[in-house]
């Protein structure tokens, strides 16, 4: 085959076809190339944007962000996460947010706190996700999310709720038994009713330490109420309540002496034997004679009740319902025996004859055989008059019974009744020579053959 004659024009076509295989296969290094080289930015971008520095920044600008604007990235169905975002919201009160990096050693894990005007307000912590198919770099996520409050920010915001009426806190952390006659809604009036007189204010005790803090709330310029917290050993983000001492309790304490055949009510309902401090007898029970009919019991019981937050109301009843008059005096509540127990008032005019007869004869004007008409014979009431009848004073001209009160009556078994006599007897030893005897007798009584005479006698 003979070989074409190699012309210009041959030469010419072969060098334009050389330059566009040329042009064509620049062109396709240059758009491979460009591919490549997006391909590897991309890469990097989204490792860029999976580091956790770059994390934690998107985290923030979501907690930054309003409702609509939050990302989806961190968008959680956990009710307990979403209230600790709200939580941060809340503190931060549109507050620039930063981060800083908590020093630790786990590789698998990064620590953050989040600042709100260098204030630490919560922790972060991101995990290591594990590589999907296809994957050769790590991405992190936000796997705990938990509040950090200063000691400060928990006092100041116990204030901020004195302050608008909430008193919870302070009901739930005092001792019921600071105020055991009162309830929990008497103490809330209470708090309701001291806030209205004066500020609260707060301020921290002079036994701080890095580990423990003390706050005092102050009404004006007194203490009201003092908490003490101190650091998690644990965890040193957290901050326990140790302990809660309230200031305002002055409580005053009333006290009763209740017989034992009655009741004591405060504000209409029993009062409980916890208030109950002591027990004892009367001073009659040693006195009763010994052949007493169905013997009365006796026993007091000694109440002491404090009352810090209001005043309380007393009632006494028998127990057959009968109410019991007494007298409060000095938030010392006194049972008012009954002048005359209406089942032994036939006694009156007796008591009254013996009284008269018994102070004749003290002042000389009636001899001692004229009292056994009143006075058992040989009893201790007896033997008090016969001794004074050994040395007594010089016989009266003249004496006369000026006034005569059975101011007290007990009975002490159905055949035993004791009287407390108040008198006023004049004797007159000359014209100008004369004196007034307040008597104040007590007197007690016993049947003897069916007749009450008086088998024992003090005289006050």
């Amino acid at each position: 085959m003979a070989r074409k004659n190699i012309t210009y024009e041959r030469l010419l076509r072969r060098d334009r076809g050389y330059k566009f295989y040329r042009f064509f296969l620049t062109i396709v290094l240059i758009l491979a190339g460009i591919v490549f080289i997006r391909h590897v930015d991309s890469r990097l971008s989204e490792y860029e944007h999976n580091q956790p520095v770059n994390v934690i920044k998107r985290f923030i600008a979501h907690i930054e962000a309003d409702a609509q604007s939050q990302s989806d990235e961190f968008a959680s169905a956990d009710e307990a996460f979403s209230a600790v975002l709200a939580s941060i919201k809340a503190i931060s009160n549109e507050s620039s947010l930063s981060y800083r990096k908590i020093s630790q050693s786990l590789i698998e894990e990064h620590h953050y706190h989040i600042l709100a005007e260098n204030e630490k307000i919560a922790r972060v912590e991101l995990k290591k996700q594990p590589l999907s198919k296809g994957e050769n770099f790590n991405r992190w996520s936000v796997s705990s999310l938990s509040l950090v409050v200063s000691p400060e920010r928990i006092a100041m915001n116990h204030l901020k709720n004195f302050q608008n009426g909430d008193f919870s806190f302070i009901i739930e952390n005092t001792d019921a038994l600071l105020y055991p006659a009162e309830t929990k809604s008497d103490l809330q009036n209470y708090l309701l009713t001291s806030v209205k007189t004066d500020e609260l204010t707060l301020t921290e005790g002079g036994a701080s330490t890095e580990g423990q803090k003390t706050f005092m709330y102050l009404l004006g310029e007194e203490t009201f109420f003092e908490i003490s917290l101190k650091a998690n050993s644990e965890n040193a983000d957290i901050w326990d309540l140790e302990s809660c001492v309230p200031h305002f309790i002055n409580a005053t304490v009333y006290e009763a002496d209740i017989p034992a055949n009655a009741t004591l009510y405060v504000n209409e309902a029993a009062a409980l034997d916890t208030w109950i401090k002591s027990t004892y007898q009367s001073e009659h029970a040693s006195r009763v004679c010994e052949d007493v009919q169905n013997p009365v019991d006796l026993t007091y019981k000694h109440y002491e009740i404090p009352f810090a937050f209001s005043e309380p109301n007393f009632s006494v009843k028998l127990d057959n319902g009968e109410s019991v008059p007494f007298t409060l005096t000095d938030h010392k509540l006194s049972i008012s025996s009954p002048a005359i127990l209406p089942e032994f008032s036939f006694l009156e005019p007796t008591l009254k004859e013996a009284t008269e007869r018994i102070a004749k004869f003290f002042v000389g004007k009636t001899e001692i055989g004229n009292l056994t008409k009143y006075v058992e014979y040989r009893s201790s009431a007896y033997l008090v008059l016969y001794e004074y009848n050994l040395w007594k004073s010089l016989k009266a001209g003249s004496a006369d019974m000026e006034s005569f009160a059975i101011t007290g009556m007990t009975k002490l078994g159905d055949n035993c009744v004791v009287a407390e006599i108040s008198a006023m007897y004049r004797a007159r030893y000359s014209d100008t020579n004369v004196i007034d005897y307040p008597l104040n007798y007590t007197l007690y009584l016993h049947t003897v053959k069916g007749k009450w005479l008086i088998y024992d006698f003090i005289s006050k």
